[in-house]
């Protein structure tokens, strides 16, 4: 288990957003600099591990692949929500698709096959 992953990013309103619209991504915690500015944000899980979205001047780095579970909620959720229509690619567990910055993001079932 992870305690935290995080991705650095230019444009943290824009990535704010698409996450907290984001099926099963947690609670969202703001961070904020001495100035007030905000720095980060915080999306706490069920099991507690931590995705962090933070701020860069520079150019931005993040994972390969941000990869989430999924659940029948969550499923349910994509599909209300249009992120069906969005898919990139998919295999027998995961779909994917990409976030505001073309950061891969993801759902997996695995080891069960995704049915979707």
């Amino acid at each position: 288990m992870f305690h935290h992953i995080a991705i650095t990013t230019n444009n943290l309103e824009k990535l704010k957003e698409f996450y907290t619209k984001l099926p099963g991504t947690g609670k969202a915690e703001d961070k904020y600099d001495s100035m007030g500015n905000l720095r980060s944000v915080w999306f706490i899980q069920e099991d507690e591990s931590i995705f962090m979205l933070e701020k860069s001047s520079t150019s931005p780095k993040a994972p390969e692949a941000i990869v989430f579970r999924i659940n029948p909620k969550i499923q349910l959720s994509l599909q209300n929500a249009g992120y069906l229509e969005k898919i990139k690619h998919k295999t027998e567990f995961t779909i994917y698709f990409e976030d505001p910055d073309g950061n891969t993001v993801g759902f997996s079932s695995y080891p069960e096959k995704v049915n979707l």
